[in-house]
């Protein structure tokens, strides 16, 4: 999937945040598009890109950028959720990772308290590992 061409050039990653944006009240399409996106960008340098693009393009229908996207369905299913919640935080992070631009995105937007509130709403949560790179950005975006 990862070398599709509609992924690698962000039609997929776009349509999976437009249906995630029109969709917002829909939690089943929340965990999955989350979900997907975060493997698509897996290991994915140049579908992250496109990712990070998107919102300088206004690709998206809305105009919304992506960390705004995933930012909202965070909050409205974070909670209650934890499926949505951790789907939501693995796209995210995953996004983040080694992608200075990204995670000012996300800063710009309050992402990282918001990441670390839901983190311990959901103590069992757990990504094996996969973020640590991040913690200290979180924890200090997060003052």
């Amino acid at each position: 999937v990862k070398a599709d061409e509609s992924v690698k050039s962000g039609r997929a990653l776009v349509a999976v945040l437009d249906a995630m944006d029109r969709f917002a009240r829909d939690e089943r399409t929340q965990q999955w598009g989350a979900m997907a996106l975060w493997a698509m960008c897996r290991d994915n340098a140049r579908a992250k890109a496109r990712l990070i693009r998107s919102k300088s393009n206004s690709r998206l229908r809305s105009g919304k950028s992506p960390a705004a996207v995933l930012l909202a369905s965070l909050d409205l299913h974070g909670e209650q959720s934890e499926p949505v919640a951790k789907a939501c935080i693995g796209a995210m992070l995953c996004v983040a990772t080694n992608e200075p631009e990204f995670q000012s995105e996300l800063a710009a937007v309050g992402a990282p308290r918001r990441i670390l509130e839901t983190l311990e709403t959901h103590r069992n949560m757990s990504f094996a590992g996969e973020f640590d790179a991040l913690r200290e950005w979180l924890r200090e975006c997060a003052r």
